[in-house]
């Protein structure tokens, strides 16, 4: 017979939680995904200052323009280069269930 928990006040009698075990492995590549994203955008922000930099202080307007279209570019590429989070969008867009 299973065991329910105790409640603080005796006379309100609490369900037994069904808890599902962790699962670990969907958690670690969230996490990896994550990580791998972060990286990217952080990749593209420095080319983002670069670009302000360009077009605000050194008054370079061509270079400001290619380091934009760069953070651009690396941005994009960042997001299409994992394919498990390319093969997650396209699921996604199918809405088949994992």
């Amino acid at each position: 017979m299973a065991r329910k928990p105790k409640s603080a006040d005796p006379l309100i009698e609490t369900p037994a939680p069904d808890i599902p075990s962790m699962d670990y492995a969907a958690h670690a590549r969230t996490y990896n995904r994550f990580l791998n994203l972060v990286k990217w955008f952080i990749v593209h922000l420095l080319l983002l200052i670069l670009a302000l930099y360009s077009f605000i202080i050194a008054g370079n307007s061509v270079a400001g323009l290619v380091l934009l279209f760069l953070a651009i570019g690396v941005l994009i590429y960042g997001l299409l280069h994992n394919p498990k989070v390319r093969h997650d969008a396209e699921r996604i867009a199918e809405r088949q269930p994992a």
